[in-house]
C-alpha cells in the first residue's frame, strides 16, 4: 500500500491523503477510520484524530485496539 511508504519516508501528510481517499470509497470500514486517526496523531492533530477513532469505535465498539487508541489520544488532547 503506498501510505505505508510514505510512513516509512516519514511523509505523515501524503500518507493521510492515500488513506483518506481509500476511506471515500470505504466509509463503513472501521479499521480505515482507525488507521486515519493514526495518521492525524502522526501529525499533532488531535482533534481530527478523535473523529476517526470515534468513527472507527462506533463501527466495532468491542475492540479494545480502538478503544486503547482513543484513551492515548485523550491524553496527547488535554496535555
Amino acid at each position: 500500500m503506498q501510505a505505508e511508504i510514505y510512513i516509512q519516508q516519514e511523509n505523515y501528510e501524503q500518507a493521510l491523503q492515500c488513506d483518506l481517499k481509500f476511506l471515500e470509497y470505504n466509509k463503513n470500514d472501521a479499521y480505515a477510520n482507525f488507521v486515519c486517526a493514526l495518521d492525524y496523531c502522526n501529525l499533532s492533530d488531535w482533534e481530527n484524530a478523535l473523529k476517526y477513532i470515534n468513527a472507527a469505535i462506533k463501527l466495532e465498539p468491542e475492540n479494545l485496539w480502538y478503544l486503547k487508541e482513543r484513551k492515548n489520544i485523550n491524553a496527547e488532547r488535554n496535555n
